[in-house]
């Protein structure tokens, strides 16, 4: 049998909000601790040169930290999840694909009920100094 010390945390009514354990309180002290148990995969993974594959249930802050240039917020989402669902007026098959913010997004993994898994690339093409130079005569 394994020992884990942890408390139990209770509400000013003496209700329960839950339970907090030493690995808790250590990541809030040091930031993320990745052990035997954590299988997390990552918000943004690059895959190649100008392609991501990004976990639609990550909020778009988070994604858009990691990602060349962001992918536009809106009222009525949180997630990459939500705004696919938005700009695809339903929930898509995988496969399917839609273009804006100058990224392709292709579905790669859902659920019956969302979206988990999609593929970005990239699609804004970056001029170089000398055709920015060469723009300005």
């Amino acid at each position: 049998m394994k020992h884990q010390q942890m408390a139990l945390v209770i509400n000013e009514y003496g209700g329960t909000e839950g339970i907090v354990t030493m690995e808790d309180i250590l990541e809030e002290l040091v930031g993320e601790i990745q052990d035997e148990f954590d299988n997390e995969q990552p918000v943004v993974e690059k895959i190649a040169e100008k392609e991501y594959h990004v976990l639609a249930s990550a909020n778009l802050d988070d994604i858009n930290e990691l990602l060349p240039h962001p992918v536009e917020k809106g009222e009525q989402y949180e997630t990459l999840a939500g705004c696919l669902i938005v700009k695809f007026r339903k929930l898509p098959n995988i496969k399917e694909k839609i273009i804006f913010d100058n990224y392709e997004f292709s579905i790669l993994k859902k659920s019956r009920t969302s979206i988990t898994l999609v593929k970005l690339v990239d699609l804004l093409i970056e001029k170089s100094p000398l055709e920015i130079t060469e723009g300005l005569k």
